[in-house]
Order: structure tokens, then C-alpha cells, then sequence
């Protein structure tokens, strides 16, 4: 099994928005993904790859009102995931690099988060060979 978890961990909500129920500080973060992981190796998945969260743009992803996150954001989440991973066994695939190489222009949708066909196209080749070698 391929997974994520964490985009809206790490998201704060904009002034005057109210606290965010799915906002999760560092160490709370860590915490549920050791219990994500219990889960998945209780329903009998013998084989998990941790995904990492793909950049988000701060200039583009700015202009919600709503939700705030930020590239220094993802980049500690995402290395708070690969401890727990690392203590857990559990290999980590990071999607970071080839969205950052490839640019918000070519990868990014205008929301500074979601995926282009491009970035989407490219993470599913990266997905799929990482996948392929469990096959």
C-alpha cells in the first residue's frame, strides 16, 4: 500500500477563520501516524510505502482566505514522517524533489497545492515504479 496522510495536519486557518479540527501540532502529527500505520498492519497490509507531502507554492496558496500552509511546513511534516517511518520499518517514498525540479508553473494548479495534470502524471510514474517492485 502506497499512503499519505497530513495535508490538513499542517494547515492553520486564516485570521478570523475558526480553529481548524483537522490542524495537528508536530507532535500530535507524529503520534497518529504511528496509530496509521497500526491500523493498516491490523487489516493484514504486509507491504506499506510512506508517501511524502508534495511543496506547495506560499505565494499562490496565499491568496485562500480560508487555509494556510507553507512550504517550511511541509518540509518539517514531511521530516517528522520519515522519522516515524524510520522507527516503524516502514520505506518512504519522497514526492517533494520531482514537483519542486519540475515547478509550481508546470506541476501546481493556481491554488498552490493541488496537482497539474503534468505534476499528477509524473507522480503516478513514480508511484506506479515504486509500487512495481513489490509486484
Amino acid at each position: 500500500m502506497h499512503v499519505n496522510a497530513g495535508l490538513h495536519d499542517f494547515a492553520t486557518a486564516a485570521r478570523g477563520v475558526r480553529k481548524l479540527a483537522s490542524h495537528n501540532p508536530p507532535k500530535q502529527y507524529a503520534a497518529k501516524l504511528g496509530r496509521i500505520i497500526q491500523i493498516i498492519e491490523r487489516a493484514g497490509v504486509r507491504e506499506i510505502v510512506w508517501a511524502l507531502h508534495t511543496p506547495v507554492d506560499n505565494q499562490w496558496h496565499a491568496s485562500d482566505r480560508k487555509l494556510h500552509r507553507r512550504i517550511e511546513d511541509v518540509i518539517q511534516y514531511n521530516k517528522i514522517a520519515t522519522e516515524v517511518m524510520g522507527e516503524l520499518n516502514i520505506p518512504v517514498n519522497d514526492l517533494f524533489p520531482p514537483i519542486m525540479k519540475t515547478g509550481s508553473e508546470r506541476s501546481l494548479m493556481r491554488d498552490g497545492v493541488h496537482l497539474r495534470h503534468q505534476g499528477s502524471a509524473l507522480l503516478g510514474n513514480i508511484v506506479a515504479n515504486r509500487i512495481s517492485q513489490y509486484c
